[in-house]
């Protein structure tokens, strides 16, 4: 009896180490089953996007090819600026056998040097351009040589039709799309648009291909933008503006035609141009757009301003009469002198001759702070905010810091200085009685999926009444007539 007890004991306890055994067996088991499920949700919730990244990175790379830019029209919807197809030649390094030997066949095409070319050719990369934009002539010249791993693709070039007509407004573009300068630089992410994806992959064997297209349906196409301008105004002012500089052999000159009753832009017309398409052959000077960025002291066409100024804060009488001391006036030890000896001139009159003591005289009346604030009515010292790159405040000192001798000299003109566009806006008010808008150069902007940015004109204000600017504008005709100074400004039948 007592071995049967003894025997069943240790058999009792031998599966009991069994069922321990298989116990941990399956702990472990499940322990496993929890760590691998563990580590399949971390691969793929929580570095699902860092493994694919380095998934495509080995059989991928992502070549950025600028989109069709948007065109740039003039306010009839002419063309100003647009991209045009041209070939270009890349190469896949990957499949370039010889090196050397492809870089002296292609070097004479691509007018570059066979050892730079080679090392390019040479390189560890899937896709590298060889050359940009060149022409068809070349693109047939390449395809015939047959070079495994040489190809040709069709990108954008920017094309300006009308040669140097407006090149100062438009400016240009690079080689890869990117705006430059004048609008195709401040407008840039809107006609830039989307750039192009080409992937350059790896087949089963291990041969790199350039897979995909580019955008053929031109969705990733950027927006047309069109302007104020209108190119015949703008062709026509350059043209007056050349002759005006060889006949006076003049540095520059600048025109700004602006519609009176909206305050657009019609024409800004600059010379010497440029044409941007060989922006290389000209200097920054020429490229230089002044009508923007260069200021000047306004001299005597400040003066119907500041008579306009004068009337409207009542300080001089429409019928009043001013002493223009016989020529010679003393401003704090300072004289201010005329071209001729006047006497008493009633105003119509002090435009007409220009008078500066007059000029300084009603000056004096309007004071510092109401004369400055005249001027800054005007958005003198102001941008005009126009999308423009450099566009000019010029300088309006705070009325504080004006001397007596500085009141009178800005009275007829000078120190201050602004731009010929925000001249041109100031008279504008003379011709839209008395109301002040500011400059406006975009019409509208045209997305590819149809939607039209309105660029909305900023609101007018009131700067003048109308019956003063009636008043100024019959000076100003008579500056330009018979014995005025600016008679040789006079036009038949205006």
């Amino acid at each position: 009896m007592t071995g049967g007890r003894s025997g069943a004991r240790q058999s009792e306890q031998w599966r009991a180490v069994l069922r321990g055994r298989v116990n941990l067996m399956f702990l472990v088991f499940v322990l496993s089953l929890l760590a691998v499920a563990a580590r399949a949700v971390r691969l793929q919730v929580y570095e699902h996007h860092e493994l694919s990244r380095l998934a495509r990175k080995q059989y991928q790379r992502d070549v950025r090819i600028a989109a069709r830019r948007g065109s740039i029209l003039d306010r009839s919807g002419l063309p100003m600026a647009n991209s045009v197809e041209v070939p270009s030649v890349f190469a896949n390094p990957q499949k370039v056998l010889d090196a050397k030997a492809a870089a002296v066949r292609l070097a004479p095409l691509l007018d570059v040097k066979a050892g730079p070319l080679a090392r390019r050719l040479a390189s560890d990369k899937l896709f590298v351009w060889l050359g940009r934009q060149v022409t068809p002539k070349v693109a047939e010249a390449v395809k015939g040589l047959k070079i495994d791993g040489i190809g040709i693709e069709k990108e954008p070039r920017r094309f300006y039709p009308n040669r140097g007509i407006a090149g100062h407004i438009i400016g240009f573009a690079g080689v890869d799309g990117q705006g430059l300068e004048g609008i195709e630089r401040t407008l840039d992410r809107e006609l830039s648009g989307t750039p192009q994806i080409a992937g350059a992959l790896r087949d089963a064997r291990g041969n790199s291909v350039l897979a995909g297209t580019l955008d053929p349906q031109g969705s990733a196409a950027g927006a047309d933008v069109s302007l104020t301008i209108d190119l015949q105004l703008q062709h026509l002012a350059e043209e007056a503006l050349l002759r005006a500089v060889n006949t006076h052999k003049a540095t520059a000159a600048t025109a700004v035609v602006l519609d009176v009753a909206t305050a657009q832009i019609l024409a800004m017309a600059v010379v010497p141009s440029f044409n941007p398409n060989r922006r290389g052959a000209a200097a920054a000077s020429r490229r230089r757009n002044r009508a923007l960025t260069d200021v000047f002291e306004p001299g005597s066409t400040l003066k119907p301003l500041v008579m306009a100024a004068a009337l409207d804060a009542r300080v001089i009488g429409d019928n009043e009469r001013l002493f223009c001391e016989r020529g010679e006036f003393s401003v704090a030890g300072h004289k201010i002198r005329d071209s001729k000896p006047w006497g008493d001139l009633d105003l119509g009159t002090i435009i007409q001759k220009s008078s500066n003591i007059c000029m300084v005289k009603i000056g004096r009346r309007m004071g510092r702070e109401r004369l400055h604030g005249a001027l800054k009515a005007l958005d003198f010292g102001s941008r005009a905010g126009l999308p423009f790159p450099g566009e000019a405040a010029g300088l309006v000192r705070p009325w504080r810091r004006w001397s007596e001798v500085g009141l009178a000299t800005i009275s007829f003109g000078h120190g201050i200085s602004i731009s010929a566009t925000q001249l041109a806006a100031a008279y504008r008010v003379l011709a839209a009685g008395g109301m002040y808008r500011r400059p406006q150069l975009v019409l509208d902007v045209r997305h590819p999926d149809g939607r039209v940015v309105t660029r909305a004109p900023a609101l007018p204000r009131r700067v003048y009444s109308a019956k003063v600017t009636s008043s100024v504008t019959a000076m100003l005709e008579r500056a330009v007539g018979v014995g005025g100074t600016g008679w040789r400004a006079a036009v038949d039948g205006f």
